[in-house]
């Protein structure tokens, strides 16, 4: 599963991959760069609708809800939420929200941690 890494200041969307499909010596391919991340989460279904920049995740959401609400799911479209977070916060914080973004909403006072 692809996970953040936050190195030299920047977060890196990582994938580990098999042997033969390695790209540098750590065994693991790259596949984004952001400066910030931001994830898109729909808790009416509590499922995860996407993560990357903050200017992606924006435009996402608001494709998402304009298909929302061409269905007629007003409430869906009141539960979807984007959280930015902060730049320099935890890997493992944006990483527990990919994972498993209902509990990790429970988890975590999103006041402090996310905008």
């Amino acid at each position: 599963m692809p996970h953040y890494e936050l190195r030299h200041g920047s977060y890196y969307l990582i994938e580990k991959v098999p042997a033969l499909a390695v790209v540098n010596p750590d065994g693991e391919r790259i596949l984004q760069m952001v400066d910030q991340v931001a994830i898109v989460i729909n808790t009416a279904w509590g499922m995860l609708v996407g993560h990357g920049s903050p200017e992606a995740m924006e435009t996402r959401a608001r494709e998402q809800r304009e298909k929302l609400r061409a269905f007629g799911d007003e409430e869906a479209v009141s539960k979807l939420i984007v959280l930015t977070f902060p730049k320099q916060t935890a890997d493992t914080v944006i990483n527990s929200f990919l994972e498993n973004p209902m509990k990790a909403l429970d988890d975590y006072d999103l006041n402090e941690k996310v905008s």
